[in-house]
């Protein structure tokens, strides 16, 4: 049984706590014992040299040196140098940790500027140099470890800064046995195992510097526990306390209101919360609840069986953030490793053929010269041919003591030279080359020539990112590991910097500032009017309370190496274009890293304003203005020419308009002549002048209605005679027309 599970009460006596730490750290020492060990021994094989021969087997080291023989144990390390090539391009090109607003007030500026304190924090922990240990860690061991840790400014300020630290020994670092997420981030309890000197203990731990008397936890390791030394332990585990999620909402028109009944407890009180459970359920407001669970991280310091120290941990999370290189679950077992194991049969096979050969060659005669003795009998030359240039070597070639009289002797000649074993030679050859195709890194991340299979300058390039991808799975890890890191940061800001105080930050351009931190400000950020605090000028406000983020992990360069990229392009710019260095000289100084950058930046910054200022104020450009100038003659022309267009269509208009009243006066004045012509025949001389004022009103309906009531009788008829007497008369008129 574990204590601290769902299914029991956390432990709260001391003995009950150690035992639970106790039980917990075993269980995660039976999950990953076996690849802690092997993580130690890929560590020590990747930095193997010619003193610690940690590539060679002591068994074999043995053989080939008992018995006072000597022969060669050759450390040819290549495991190191494609080791390197991964730390240093992750080094070089490191991921950095990005911050985006979600909810919660938060908006794109608030995000820069935490962001900013973020970048703070990874400056005051050196963190290039600790980000650097754990892919050391990682890529030789196949893990490491990042620590967050929080201290006092100093022995007189309640004011905390957050630091980042990496393991110095990632083996002796664990987390929660059964965690899901590959970054850790859900772990429920964590152990950081450390060392130090047993006068340092007794200084800072007077009460206990005698009752210490044996390795924390159990583990019983002897070298924890020495006179020059102590190893103690710290406990992380969450504490989970049971709460209710409420959200409800006064009105239609109100935002929803989302609390913790634990809040609102503390705020309101009892009371006022069940007044508000009770209006919820019965319907009065509309709203919800749910039960939740608080997590709340506690730590302890544990030496031997005995807690020393003890603390709350100010954020959610356990502080420990891992970095993998390739971690696996097979039939239920553990496998992690990084990128040394693979290659330690080729290296093995490189050492073995290198010494070989050395041997073979070592035994064979060096080549001296054979000769008669008669022949050099008298040639002292011949003892110091080795150590002297002769331009002439003398012999004797007659032997005139000879029984037979003066006879013949052969010269002196030159033995043959050691030759090296030419079947380890090819072995050394294909030792490299199973390396690199393990790897995946061939000559182009080597730093050596490929003109067999890579001739052109593509096909290089081709290799060299066959290589990047073959091992990209270490920097994507490192980059999950720093998002992490980020989303603790993210959860401490608040509680870490709950004071009123200004911070020195950068940001993304590298552009050193100070903002103001202010918990007790209503908006996340607002812009200051050069407030003067700390002889510094603060224009950003931030209260880090407020508003919601999240955190995300971007793969390119840092900031440092962009800057350099910059600098470089730049100056390839100016090389090729001098006459640019009034236009965009200040920018090649501002990205310059050398004593005096920044001086020559801010004048000639100063001398290229002087002479183009609309480079730095787009509406000062006289480009601009003359632009802005055609463009007004344009409206202007413009305008006259739709003025003119429309006075045409109305004189268009107009000829039709006229064409319509000519058409109606002809209809009007054909009317009136048949009108006329039957008033002569019906209508009295009264009628006709009524008749005349209704054709000038325009009533035409009435002037026939008159004509009809004249003589209804005769109408008809005459009218008929009439109408047809004027379409007589219409027909002829019509040729005219």
């Amino acid at each position: 049984m574990l204590y601290g599970t769902s299914d029991d009460k956390p432990a709260t006596t001391d003995e009950d706590i150690v035992k639970e730490a106790n039980e917990r750290w075993h269980a995660v020492q039976d999950w990953q014992g076996v690849e802690d060990e092997r993580s130690r021994q890929d560590i020590k094989f990747a930095n193997a040299d010619p003193t610690n021969l940690f590539q060679w087997p002591q068994g074999i080291v043995e053989t080939r040196t008992k018995g006072g023989s000597d022969l060669p144990c050759l450390t040819i390390n290549k495991v190191r140098t494609h080791n390197d090539i991964i730390i240093n391009a992750m080094s070089k090109n490191g991921s950095g940790i990005k911050v985006r607003p979600t909810a919660g007030g938060a908006s794109y500026k608030s995000a820069q500027v935490m962001q900013s304190v973020i970048r703070r924090i990874e400056y005051l922990s050196r963190a290039t140099t600790q980000y650097r240990k754990v892919a050391e860690a990682q890529v030789d061991g196949g893990i490491g470890h990042i620590l967050i840790e929080t201290r006092y400014i100093s022995n007189r300020s309640r004011n905390q800064e957050i630091y980042l630290k990496a393991a110095p020994d990632s083996t002796g670092v664990y987390l929660d046995r059964w965690i899901k997420e590959p970054d850790g981030s859900d772990a429920e309890h964590g152990f950081i195992f450390d060392e130090m000197p047993r006068k340092e203990f007794n200084v800072k731990y007077p009460k206990y510097k005698d009752e210490v008397g044996t390795a924390p936890l159990n583990t019983q390791l002897a070298a924890w526990l020495t006179d020059q030394s102590i190893t103690v332990v710290r406990y992380y585990r969450k504490k989970k306390t049971p709460d209710t999620y409420v959200w409800y909402r006064k009105d239609e028109n109100s935002p929803d209101i989302e609390k913790l009944a634990s809040e609102i407890k503390e705020e309101s009180g009892q009371e006022i919360y069940d007044a508000l459970i009770d209006d919820i359920k019965e319907g009065r407001i509309e709203g919800g609840t749910r039960r939740v669970t608080n997590d709340q991280v506690e730590w302890f310091l544990i030496a031997g069986d005995k807690i020393i120290d003890r603390g709350d941990w100010p954020g959610k999370y356990i502080p420990i953030c891992r970095c993998v290189g390739r971690e696996v679950v097979v039939d239920k077992t553990l496998d992690r490793k990084g990128h040394t194991r693979p290659l330690i049969d080729a290296q093995r096979m490189l050492n073995y053929n290198a010494s070989m050969s050395v041997e073979i060659v070592a035994l064979q005669p060096k080549s001296p010269f054979m000769a008669p003795a008669r022949s050099i009998e008298g040639q002292e030359q011949y003892k110091t041919l080795n150590i002297n240039g002769f331009p002439v070597i003398l012999y004797n070639d007659v032997d005139d003591e000879a029984p037979e009289g003066a006879q013949k002797v052969d010269p002196p000649f030159r033995l043959d030279p050691p030759k090296p074993s030419e079947a380890h030679e090819r072995g050394q050859e294909t030792a490299e080359r199973q390396m690199m195709m393990i790897s995946g890194q061939f000559q182009a991340q080597m730093g050596e020539n490929d003109t067999q299979s890579a001739a052109s300058g593509k096909a290089i390039n081709e290799r060299k990112e066959q290589g990047d991808t073959a091992t990209y799975h270490f920097p994507e890890h490192m980059g999950d590991m720093k998002r992490f890191i980020g989303m603790q940061l993210l959860d401490l800001i608040p509680k870490i910097y709950d004071t009123k105080r200004t911070l020195h930050v950068l940001d993304d351009d590298g552009e050193k500032h100070w903002i103001l931190i202010d918990p007790d400000q209503k908006e996340v950020v607002k812009e200051l009017q050069d407030l003067k605090q700390d002889e510094e000028a603060v224009k950003i406000a931030l209260n880090p309370a407020i508003g919601e983020y999240e955190c995300v992990s971007d793969p390119g360069p840092d900031y440092a190496t962009q800057r350099q990229e910059a600098e470089n392009a730049i100056a390839q710019v100016l090389q090729a274009n001098k006459e640019l260095v009034a236009v965009i000289g200040d920018l090649y100084f501002k990205y310059s890293d050398f004593p005096g950058a920044e001086a020559i930046q801010e004048r000639l910054k100063k001398e290229i304003q002087n002479l183009k200022p609309y480079l730095f104020d787009d509406n000062s450009d006289p480009r601009v203005a003359a632009l802005q100038k055609q463009i007004a003659e344009q409206i202007a022309l413009n305008t006259e020419l739709l003025t003119k267009l429309a006075d045409e269509k109305l004189k268009g208009r107009g000829k039709d308009e006229k064409r319509d009243i000519d058409a109606y006066n002809a209809e009007t004045n054909r009317l009136k002549m048949t009108v006329e012509a039957l008033a002569k025949i019906l209508l009295t001389p009264q009628q006709r002048h009524q008749m005349e004022h209704e054709l000038t009103a325009g009533s035409h309906e009435h002037v026939y209605g008159m004509i009809s009531q004249a003589n209804q009788a005769n109408i008809d008829e005459r009218a008929q005679q009439a109408q047809q007497e004027h379409e007589r008369g219409m027909q002829k008129s019509e040729p005219a027309e």
